[in-house]
C-alpha cells in the first residue's frame, strides 16, 4: 500500500491540479464579490429600492449571520457527503438566489434573496480550501493555497473598476447596480462549469472506506497528468490509503456535538472574539433596530436621520431626467 500523499507526490502538478485550482480560484472571486463587493451594489440600490441606514444594518447583518450561523452545519455535511458534492449542490443555489436578488422589485424580496444566498455561500466558500488541498501534493499545498488566496484582492480591485464603469452608463429603465450584480456572478458561473467535470477528493473516499472509488479518481488524476497510456501501476502504485486517518463517529451532526461538548471553552472564546469583531452588526445594530420603532431615539439621531433622508430625496431628483422647458 501507498500513503495517499506520497501517491499525489509522485503524480505531480498537472492538467488536473491545474483545472482544480482555476476552478477554485473562480469560486472563491465570486464568493468574494458576494461578501464584501455587495456593498458597492447596495450603495447603488439604495435610491431604487428605499435602503435607509436601518435596512442596511438588517442587510449585512442578516445575510453574514445566515453564513455564520450554518458554517459547523456545512463542515458536518462536506464530511458526510463529500467536499464536491456539497459545491455542486450549494453552489448552483447561491448563484440562482444572487440572480433573483438583483432582479427584486423592493427591498423585502430583495434581503429574503440576499440572505439565501448568504446561507448557501458559506457551503461553497467553507470547503472550497479544503478540495483544494486535498488534490494538491504537500510540498506544492501551501503554495497553491496562498495563490487562490489571492482571489481576495483581485475581488477588491474588479468590483470597484468594473462599478466605475458601469454605474455612469446610461441603461435606460434597467437600473445599473442590477447589471453589477450580474457581472459580479460570473466567476462563479465558469467556476461552477469547471467543477461540475472535476472528481471527488479521493481522501474523502478513503475516509468513507471506499477505497475502490478512491483508486478510480487516482487514475484518472494519472491519466490526466502523465497521459492516457499512464497508469498507477506503472508508477508502482497498487493501492493507496491514509494513514493518518482516525476512526471518528460518523453519525448526524457529530462534528458539531463534538466542538460544543468537548470544546466549549475554545467555541466560546471564538463566538466573543466575532461578536466584538461584528459588533457594528450584531449589539449595537439589533438594539437600534429594536429601539427606532417605539421612538426612543435621541433628537440627535432622529435630526440627523432626517437630513439623510432629504440628501437621498435630492439625489434621487438629480438622477430623474429634467424636463425641457417649454418655449412661449
Amino acid at each position: 500500500m501507498t500513503d495517499i500523499d506520497e501517491a499525489f507526490k509522485l503524480l505531480g502538478f498537472g492538467r488536473m491540479q491545474r483545472c482544480v485550482f482555476l476552478s477554485c480560484f473562480l469560486i472563491q472571486l465570486w464568493a468574494t464579490n458576494e461578501q464584501l463587493g455587495f456593498a458597492v451594489v447596495v450603495a447603488g440600490a439604495t435610491c431604487d429600492l428605499d435602503i435607509s441606514d436601518q435596512r442596511v444594518s438588517w442587510l449585512m447583518c442578516c445575510n453574514f449571520g445566515a453564513q455564520m450561523i450554518l458554517a459547523l452545519i456545512w463542515g458536518g455535511i462536506a464530511d458526510r457527503y463529500g467536499r464536491r458534492r456539497l459545491i455542486i449542490s450549494t453552489c448552483p443555489g447561491s448563484l440562482f438566489a444572487s440572480v433573483l436578488s438583483a432582479l427584486m422589485p423592493e427591498f423585502w424580496s430583495f434581503m429574503v434573496m440576499r440572505v439565501l444566498t448568504g446561507a448557501l455561500l458559506g457551503g461553497t466558500l467553507g470547503i472550497l480550501m479544503t478540495y483544494l488541498g486535498e488534490l494538491t501534493k504537500v510540498s506544492l499545498r501551501p503554495k497553491v493555497l496562498n495563490y487562490s488566496s489571492f482571489a481576495f484582492g483581485l475581488s477588491m480591485i474588479q468590483v470597484p473598476a468594473l462599478a466605475s464603469v458601469i454605474l455612469p452608463l446610461d441603461m435606460g429603465s434597467f437600473q445599473n447596480w442590477r447589471a453589477l450584480q450580474l457581472l459580479n456572478l460570473l466567476p462563479g458561473f465558469c467556476g461552477f462549469i469547471i467543477m461540475l467535470f472535476l472528481p471527488e477528493s479521493p481522501k474523502y473516499y478513503l475516509s468513507m472506506g471506499q477505497d475502490a472509488k478512491a483508486m478510480k479518481v487516482m487514475e484518472r488524476i494519472c491519466r490526466c497528468n502523465k497521459g492516457k497510456d499512464a497508469t498507477l501501476a506503472t508508477l508502482g502504485i497498487e493501492s493507496v490509503t491514509q494513514t493518518r486517518l482516525q476512526t471518528t463517529d460518523t453519525g448526524h451532526c457529530a462534528q458539531i456535538k463534538s466542538l460544543l461538548t468537548n470544546y466549549r471553552k475554545y467555541m466560546t472564546i471564538m463566538i466573543l472574539i466575532v461578536l466584538v469583531l461584528c459588533g457594528f452588526c450584531f449589539p449595537w445594530l439589533f438594539t437600534v433596530a429594536l429601539l427606532y420603532p417605539f421612538g426612543w431615539c435621541a433628537s440627535g439621531c432622529q435630526c440627523s436621520q432626517q437630513k439623510k433622508r432629504q440628501l437621498s430625496a435630492s439625489i434621487c431628483r438629480e438622477r430623474l431626467p429634467r424636463r425641457p422647458h417649454s418655449v412661449t
